[in-house]
C-alpha cells in the first residue's frame, strides 16, 4: 500500500515539507541580509559597499514569494502531521476495542 496512506508518508512528507520550509527561511534570510554582509560573505575581494550586494525589487518579490510558499508548506506538513497521528490513534483504538 504505497501513497499517502503509506506508513512511511507520515515521516517522510513532512520531512520533506519541513526541509522546503527551512529552505524558504534561508531565501528570507538571504533577502534581508544587509548588503555589506552580502559582500563580506559572497563578494569578500568587493567593498563592503559595492552595488553587487543591493537589493532591488527582485529581492523583495523573492523574499515576499519565500514567505507565502515556505508558511503554506510548514503549515501544510503540521497539519499532514497531525491528521496522520490522529488516525493512527483511531485505528489502534479501534484494534484494541475489538
Amino acid at each position: 500500500q504505497y501513497g499517502l496512506d503509506d506508513q512511511w508518508s507520515w515521516v517522510l512528507i513532512p520531512m520533506l515539507g519541513f526541509t522546503f520550509a527551512g529552505c524558504a527561511l534561508m531565501a528570507i534570510i538571504y533577502g534581508l541580509m544587509t548588503p555589506e554582509k552580502w559582500n563580506a560573505r559572497f563578494n569578500p575581494q568587493a567593498v563592503a559597499d559595492a552595488r553587487s550586494g543591493n537589493t532591488n525589487w527582485f529581492t523583495i518579490a523573492a523574499v515576499v514569494l519565500a514567505l507565502m510558499v515556505g508558511t503554506g508548506v510548514l503549515m501544510a506538513s503540521i497539519v499532514f502531521s497531525f491528521q496522520r497521528y490522529f488516525e493512527y490513534q483511531v485505528e489502534e483504538a479501534r484494534k484494541i476495542s475489538q
